[in-house]
């Protein structure tokens, strides 16, 4: 009973259908494509219906899509495949995001299609249907649906139609389709509006439009030449058609195409579907080949005009080169308009041997100016130089050698100027020597030195410069072999030893022996109660390596304690009398107590080059002790807490280190690999005891000064001395201790 109900309601509902579609005998057919849309319909016969679309799509759409086409092509309709646009269409449209993404895939891979065809298996709304198979004919060209048909499937019930239903409801729904195709689309509206044709070009269009279909009325609005350059000689239109047809926006665009097409002429159309107006625009130039004699017509005359022009030029340019006696530059210039068609040959061709005269006479001037400068003889060879450039003012020859000579007379007065500035610093150095000035006699010895370093033709004179300098460091020379050195704003004072011995300990305050520091030994006073007095406490000392035993055991700076009170600890050993320990990089040196709370701390830093040792005093006491308590067992505490010594046998480089903002010394081969380390000076204690600038740079922040003397060389370190780099002062003083009272 079921089955009957359906087949009954389906048959009454495709008649009604059919009447109502109104067949034409002449319509047209259609290029048409087949796009499958989303179902909801599960595909195991029996299963309730499911809301949530399937993808992929099921084998009943194949069904749907092959009787749909066969339908179709029964009434002569072209079927285009989806695969010229998608390369598989087993999902819903395709894949497309939407029927818009769809609807613009499909116009720009196929143009010629005429119509979309979306078909697609739902559930039915009506009571009186379960499922219902529609198809959506769409426009390509302006998205418009122009029919939406729908045919139900079941009468009742909630299972899935049989493959056989489906077939032959698609057959049916097919055939609908086609004969809605038949049928005349109602009447629509365009404008049609083309530019940059000419008017030969859009004067047949009416004609082939109205002679290939019978709906359409086409009537003019407006044409108009498109105002520019040359619009006149070379007319381009502007012209808009009010078009009504009942054919749709894509077929109607078709045949715009196709008459454009057999008339061989490019052009690139739009559709605006808002204002439903058709936009052709033609690609490139109408009026080609008269253009292009346009074009070179107008060079030709371009070019006669320059030719003229040019002419003027050259007659002008000869007249002054003839007026400034440049024969060089006339003959140039008249070879270069020896053509006829300047027409200047017979005006000026008459000169040509006067002045090709004249330049013979000048090269030959010019050869003997040559054989006289080369034989010293200047004068006579200005002479001849001379009257060549008066025959020919670019005779090259000659002025390059009155080149030659100007630049050897200028080379000749400066080499003097810097020889005579150079004497005059050596006269003054001479003379501050005699002064007592030996710092300022050799910033000017080493200025002197600088003003004739690059000259060739004095180094006579840079050899004798150079042993003034020497002269004058070997006798203003001094030794020195300990220094105090001091910060200026900072009061961490450093003691520099060259001594091999360093004694540490306090004085007595029952002896008035003075204790001065030496060339064989140095003191390092701490004024601590525990400690005993210098001499008695302990003794650091360097030890250099014999050839007959290893290095390991005898080079490098050793301890030794000297019979103290209260005895010497290293690294919390005690130091037995006699017997010296080895010194290494970050050991510690208790003084007078086996307890840092009690003890003077001393920490060891040896450098890399096992040659030069800083001990310095920490300052764990001060932290922990109470300052009442500190200060009688320690009067000068403070001072000694901003002490240290450095013991070296090496020299020394003062370093600014940029990262603590601080000076600090180090041997040469410990500033590698340091780059927040700038180096400035080098410090030689000794016999001949000197400094000199690591670097001399361009910059006048690179450039320091030794009591107000700038330091360019090495000089000789003659005590108390002052030194100043940018605004950062330090002080180098005599390391010697005064007798206590």
């Amino acid at each position: 009973m079921v089955m009957n109900s359906f087949s009954f309601v389906r048959k009454v509902y495709f008649v009604v259908a059919l009447l109502f579609c109104c067949v034409h005998a002449n319509a047209k057919n259609w290029q048409v494509m087949l796009i499958p849309s989303a179902q909801t319909l599960p595909e195991n016969t029996g299963t309730p219906l499911n809301k949530t679309p399937v993808e992929p799509l099921a084998p009943s759409y194949s069904i749907m899509r092959t009787e749909l086409e066969a339908a179709l092509l029964k009434d002569l309709n072209r079927v285009i495949s989806p695969s010229r646009v998608f390369e598989s269409c087993e999902r819903s449209l395709c894949g497309a995001d939407s029927k818009k993404a769809l609807v613009q895939a499909v116009q720009t891979g196929v143009p010629e299609l005429e119509l979309l065809i979306v078909f697609a298996l739902s559930e039915g709304t009506d009571h009186d249907s379960s499922f219902i198979m529609s198809a959506e004919l769409i426009d390509p060209l302006s998205f418009q649906i122009l029919h939406s048909l729908q045919i139900p499937i079941l009468s009742s019930g909630q299972t899935k139609p049989s493959q056989a239903a489906i077939k032959s409801i698609s057959a049916d729904l097919g055939s609908l389709i086609a004969r809605t195709l038949k049928q005349k689309n109602r009447e629509q509206q365009f404008k049609l509006t083309l530019e940059g044709f000419t008017l030969d070009e859009i004067a047949p269009l009416s004609t082939y439009v109205l002679t290939r279909t019978q709906n359409v009325d086409m009537r003019l609005i407006r044409s108009q030449k498109k105002d520019g350059l040359l619009s006149n000689m070379f007319p381009i239109m502007q012209t808009q058609f009010s078009v009504a047809t009942r054919m749709t926006p894509a077929q109607f665009n078709l045949l715009i195409m196709e008459y454009f097409s057999q008339q061989d002429i490019d052009v690139v159309s739009e559709y605006q579907r808002d204002t439903a107006i058709f936009s052709l625009a033609r690609i490139g130039n109408p009026y080609l080949p008269s253009f292009v004699s346009s074009i070179v017509l107008f060079l030709v005359l371009i070019l006669i005009l320059a030719m003229l022009v040019k002419r003027q030029m050259y007659h002008y340019r000869l007249a002054s080169f003839a007026d400034r006696k440049s024969v060089d530059q006339w003959l140039e210039t008249y070879n270069s308009v020896s053509s006829p068609w300047y027409f200047l040959q017979r005006k000026w061709g008459k000169q040509l041997g006067y002045w090709q005269r004249l330049q013979r006479e000048s090269n030959d001037l010019s050869k003997q100016a040559k054989i006289f400068y080369e034989a010293g003889d200047v004068t006579t060879a200005k002479l001849f130089i001379s009257k060549s450039l008066n025959l020919n003012n670019d005779d090259k020859q000659a002025r390059k050698l009155l080149s030659k000579i100007e630049e050897h007379a200028q080379s000749k007065m400066d080499l003097n100027e810097k020889e005579q500035a150079a004497r005059n610093k050596v006269a003054k150095a001479v003379n501050n020597y005699r002064a007592n000035k030996p710092l300022k006699a050799l910033r000017q010895a080493y200025q002197a030195l600088a003003e004739i370093a690059d000259e060739k033709q004095l180094k006579r004179q840079h050899k004798a410069v150079k042993r003034l300098i020497k002269k004058l460091n070997y006798e203003c020379s001094q030794h020195q072999s300990s220094l105090f050195f001091t910060g200026m704003g900072n009061s961490e004072t450093v003691l520099i030893t060259r001594s091999p011995r360093l004694q540490i300990g306090r004085y007595a305050n029952n002896t008035s022996e003075l204790m001065v520091i030496g060339e064989d030994k140095s003191i390092f006073e701490l004024n601590h109660k525990a400690l005993s007095r210098l001499g008695k406490q302990c003794v650091v000392f360097y030890q250099h390596s014999d050839h007959e035993h290893s290095a390991c055991e005898n080079s490098g700076f050793f301890i030794q304690d000297e019979g103290s009170t209260n005895g010497t600890f290293l690294n919390s050993k005690a130091l037995e009398d006699e017997c010296a320990r080895p010194l290494n990089n970050g050991d510690t040196i208790l003084l007078g107590d086996s307890s840092e709370l009690k003890a003077v701390k001393l920490t060891c830093h040896i450098q890399a080059s096992h040659q030069n040792l800083h001990l310095r005093v920490d300052t764990l006491m001060q932290q922990t002790v109470d300052l009442a308590d500190l200060v009688k067992i320690w009067p000068d505490y403070i001072k000694a807490m901003q002490s240290s010594v450095l013991m070296t046998q090496t020299p020394l480089l003062l370093c600014f280190d940029s990262n603590e903002q601080k000076f600090t010394w180090l041997s040469e081969d410990s500033l590698q690999s340091r780059t927040h380390l700038h180096a400035l000076l080098l410090l030689s204690l000794g016999e001949s005891a000197s400094i000199s600038p690591v670097l001399q740079e361009a910059n006048s922040d690179a450039n320091i000064e030794v009591n107000g003397e700038l330091l360019l060389g090495k000089v000789p370190l003659i005590l108390p001395c002052e030194i100043k780099w940018q605004e950062r002062r330090v002080r180098l003083e005599h390391a010697s201790y005064r007798k206590r009272v």
